[in-house]
């Protein structure tokens, strides 16, 4: 949820000592509960951002791809809230918190990027947890497709998303199956592999 590209980050952390991690798929970049010593930029592949609960169950309420800037809230809270995990092999760019605040501080057009980063995950939080409310399996599932397709498209390729997809919509592989079934039955979906397809209903 960035609009710097790489360049221009490094632009604005010009003397400031960054430098770049790749990190394996499902290998962990930082923990729940942890000190925030770090701020994330992603260079490649996607992050993964999972929170768990006090009943127990993990909940994925954001995908940080290319161009995401990680863990911004760092200029109000000093502990990570959510766990980053890679989906794919990525690659980020590492920029200490204390850096993070002082650009924050000094330079306005950044910090207004960075809360317009915030409240856009505010908004995807809030639509998570709607879609989680409705009690209709396959029709939950279809509203998670609508709100994952990206703007002006009509298919997604999940192949990456099938092993964390219980976890996003609180469903298990069982009922997400049967619920895929189902919708392709009654002609919402169509499937090809891992790439899922809305039909458009007239």
């Amino acid at each position: 949820m960035s609009l710097y590209t790489l360049q221009k980050i490094s632009q604005c952390f010009d003397g400031h000592d960054l430098h770049q991690k790749t990190i394996q798929e499902d290998e962990i970049l930082f923990w729940q509960g942890a000190a925030l010593d770090y701020v994330y930029y992603v260079i490649s592949g996607e992050i993964r951002s999972e929170r768990y609960l006090m009943e127990g169950r993990e909940l994925v309420f954001y995908r940080g791809q290319m161009g995401s800037i990680l863990c911004e809230e760092s200029l109000y809270f000093d502990k990570y809230l959510y766990t980053g995990v890679a989906t794919v092999d990525s690659t980020v760019l590492v920029i200490p918190q204390a850096s993070f605040s002082q650009v924050s501080e000094t330079n306005p057009e950044f910090t207004k990027q960075i809360i317009r980063c915030m409240a856009q995950r505010y908004e995807s939080s809030l639509m998570s947890r709607e879609i989680l409310m409705i009690k209709s399996a396959d029709q939950r599932l279809l509203a998670w497709l609508n709100f994952l397709m990206p703007n002006g498209e009509t298919s997604i390729d999940l192949s990456q998303k099938m092993g964390t997809l219980a976890s996003e919509i609180g469903l298990s592989r069982e009922s997400i199956y049967r619920s895929f079934k189902k919708l392709e039955e009654q002609k919402l979906i169509t499937r090809d592999h891992g790439s899922v397809t809305l039909i458009k209903q007239s």
